[in-house]
């Protein structure tokens, strides 16, 4: 999740600010267990016949199935990859707090 965090920065002060703000925070590895889980949840949504509905972004594939794995929940300003996944992984979904997501002004 910091790699796409930090993508996603608008300037190197955002980056920056961001950057710190991760570092205090616990990372969670991507495992071949991880890797694995991804892999099985894509499958999984891909069984439900519905076309297309195992198309979410591999970056939150991945977050997801690292979240299921260590019995973390995940916190998103963006659910709809999210809630797909927690139909096949053991996962709990919650909001990001719109108004952490907002650019300061």
């Amino acid at each position: 999740m910091r790699m796409e965090w930090l993508h996603d920065a608008r300037d190197e002060a955002e980056f920056n600010e961001r950057e710190v703000i991760f570092s205090g925070l616990h990372e969670l590895p991507v495992t071949r267990e991880v890797g694995d889980a991804a892999v099985g949840a894509l499958r999984d949504l891909m069984a439900t016949g519905v076309p297309r509905y195992w198309r979410v972004d591999l970056p939150d594939a991945l977050i997801a199935a690292t979240a299921a794995c260590a019995g973390v929940n995940v916190l998103s300003g963006n659910r709809r990859d999210f809630e797909k996944l927690s139909e096949v992984l053991n996962l709990n979904v919650y909001d990001f707090p719109a108004e952490a997501q907002e650019p300061a002004e």
